[in-house]
C-alpha cells in the first residue's frame, strides 16, 4: 500500500482495464489481445457468431473467440488482465503489485490477519456467525435501535424492508419504482431514492413501515444516491434524458419532505455519492466520459443554502463507458473521505473541511479491485469495504474484503464470497460500543446470498 500525505506530488497512472464482466473496448494496449500482437495461445478457444457466444470478456472475432481468461490463455510471459494478454509494465500500477505474502507481519490482498494470535496461513480461525441471511439485498442501513433496514432488488421483488434487532424480518412493503441508493435517519426513518416514470423519485417511510410521503420530479432524470440526519435528506443525481445531455442534480428536502433548494449543477454530467458533513453537502460527480476529453471526477462542497464552496478533481481510473465512479462519506471531523479506484486497485483520499488534501492511500492491501463503502469510527477508525478481485492481475472471481486501518496500517480485515462469482459489500457501519456491522452479498446469474455480521470491538 501507499500512502501520499499532503505535500507530496502524486503522479496518477490512468491506465485500468474495465469492471470484471464488461466487454472489452479495444481502446488501448489491450489490442494486443489477439495472437497475432502478443503471441497468445487463447486464439483457438472456440467458434463464435458475435460476443454473445464467447465467454467471460473474450470477443468474436473472424468465427473465433479471441482473448483470455486466466494467464495459461496467454503466451510466454504475458499476464491476462479483463479478457487481454499484456506485458507487465502495461498493466495497471496495482495490478503490478497485486499479492500477498503470509507471514510477513502485514495484512494484505485477501488476507484476515498475519502474525497475530490465532492467525493460521493468514486467515481467522474464527467463523463470526451471521447477524442477518437474506436473499437479495443490495443495499443495508443499521438503525440507532439496533435493527436495520435494507433495499431488495438483486434477484427478488423490490421492496423496504426492516429487520430487528435479532435480525429478524420486521416488516417489508413493495417498492414499484426503481430504487438506487437507501439513507436512513437517526429516528429510524428510511428513504429510498431513484427513478419513478423516468423522473428523479424519492420515497419515505416511517419505522413502522408506512409511507410518509413520496415525490416525484417535473423532468426527466433520476436520483443515484442519498443521505439524511435529523433534520434533512439530500439526494443526488442525474438531471435530464438518458439518450442526451445531462447535469448533476443536487436537491435536499426537510425530513417531512419539504424542498429546501435543488441545484442542477453544469460542471458535471452527474452525481453519484453525497455526505453530509456538519451543515454542509459534500459530493463526488463525474463529468463527460473520457473519451470525450472528460475532466477528472470532482469532490463538491456545498454550504447549507446550496451555494458551492469549491471543487476539486480526484484521481480516475481510466474507464470510458461504465468507469466506476468515486463515492465520498463524512471523516467525523468537519472534512470528508472519497474512495474508489485508481492505479487499478482500491483508493481513498482525506481532504479538510477547505478541499486541502491530508492524506492518500493507494492500492490498499496490494489489492486489485475499488473501495465501495468507507465508515469512520467513534474513535476515528477507518473500515473500507473492498471489491477485491480474487486472482489479480487477471481479476475472474471477486470476494468482499473489509479491512480496518489505524493509522497507516491494516490491522484487522475479513474476507467473503465464493459461492458465485461476483460478491461485493452492501453494509458498513460502525456503532457507538466499537463494534462493526458489515454486510457483504453474493451474486450472479445463479443466484444471490446476503449476509450482514457484527463484528466485536
Amino acid at each position: 500500500m501507499r500512502v501520499v500525505r499532503a505535500g507530496l506530488l502524486v503522479s496518477w497512472v490512468v491506465s485500468c482495464g474495465s469492471k470484471a464482466g464488461d466487454a472489452p473496448t479495444g481502446e488501448s494496449s489491450g489490442e494486443s489481445s489477439t495472437s497475432a500482437d502478443t503471441g497468445t495461445t487463447g486464439d483457438d478457444i472456440s467458434p463464435c457468431v458475435d460476443d454473445d457466444d464467447c465467454m467471460g470478456n473474450l470477443a468474436c472475432e473472424d468465427g473465433t473467440c479471441i482473448g483470455c481468461i486466466v494467464d495459461e490463455d496467454c503466451g510466454g510471459t504475458l499476464q491476462c488482465s479483463d479478457g487481454y494478454c499484456l506485458a507487465l509494465e502495461d498493466l495497471a500500477v496495482c495490478e503490478q503489485s497485486a499479492g500477498a505474502t503470509c507471514g510477513n507481519g502485514s495484512i494484505e490482498m485477501l488476507e484476515e490477519c498475519d502474525g497475530t494470535a490465532g492467525c493460521t496461513e493468514c486467515s481467522s480461525d474464527v467463523v463470526p456467525t451471521p447477524w442477518i441471511v437474506a436473499e437479495g439485498i443490495s443495499r443495508l442501513v443499521p438503525t440507532s435501535d439496533g435493527g436495520a433496514i435494507a433495499l431488495t432488488d438483486e434477484f427478488t421483488p423490490r421492496a423496504i424492508m426492516a429487520f430487528d434487532t435479532d435480525g429478524s424480518p420486521r416488516w417489508s412493503q413493495p417498492v414499484t419504482e426503481q430504487a438506487f441508493d437507501l439513507a436512513v435517519d437517526p429516528v429510524g426513518n428510511g428513504y429510498l431514492v431513484g427513478v419513478g416514470s423516468g423522473v428523479p423519485w424519492i420515497g419515505a417511510w416511517d419505522p413502522t413501515g408506512e409511507v410518509r410521503w413520496a415525490i416525484e420530479g417535473d423532468s426527466d432524470g433520476g436520483f443515484l444516491a442519498a443521505a439524511a440526519d435529523a433534520t434533512r435528506v439530500v439526494a443526488g443525481g442525474i438531471d435530464g434524458p438518458s439518450n442526451g445531455e445531462t447535469r448533476g442534480l443536487l436537491r435536499q428536502f426537510t425530513t417531512e419532505g419539504t424542498q429546501q433548494w435543488t441545484i442542477d449543477e453544469p460542471s458535471l454530467e452527474a452525481i453519484e455519492g453525497v455526505a453530509l458533513v456538519d451543515a454542509e453537502v459534500a459530493v463526488t460527480g463525474r463529468g463527460p466520459p473520457p473519451s470525450m476529453g472528460s475532466d477528472a471526477p470532482k469532490l463538491l462542497r456545498f454550504d447549507d443554502v446550496g451555494a458551492l464552496r469549491w471543487s476539486i478533481d480526484l484521481p480516475q481510473d481510466g474507464e470510458d463507458d461504465g468507469y466506476r465512479p468515486a463515492h465520498v462519506a463524512g471523516d467525523g471531523d468537519g472534512g470528508t473521505w472519497s474512495f474508489g479506484a485508481a492505479d487499478g486497485g482500491p483508493w481513498a483520499v482525506r481532504h479538510d473541511r477547505e478541499g486541502q488534501e491530508l492524506v492518500s492511500f493507494e492500492c490498499l492491501g496490494h489489492a486489485t479491485g475499488w473501495v465501495e463503502r468507507v465508515a469512520v469510527g467513534p474513535q476515528g477508525q477507518l473500515a473500507l469495504g473492498i471489491f477485491a478481485f480474487e486472482d489479480p492481475p487477471s481479476h475472474g472471481s471477486s470476494l468482499a474484503w473489509f479491512a480496518v486501518l489505524e493509522g497507516d496500517t491494516i490491522v484487522r480485515a475479513r474476507r467473503f464470497g465464493g459461492q458465485n462469482i461476483a460478491a461485493g459489500t452492501l453494509a458498513l457501519q460502525w456503532r457507538d460500543d466499537g463494534s462493526l456491522v458489515l454486510g457483504w452479498t453474493d451474486a450472479f446469474d445463479v443466484g444471490t446470498r446476503s449476509e450482514v455480521l457484527v463484528l466485536p470491538p
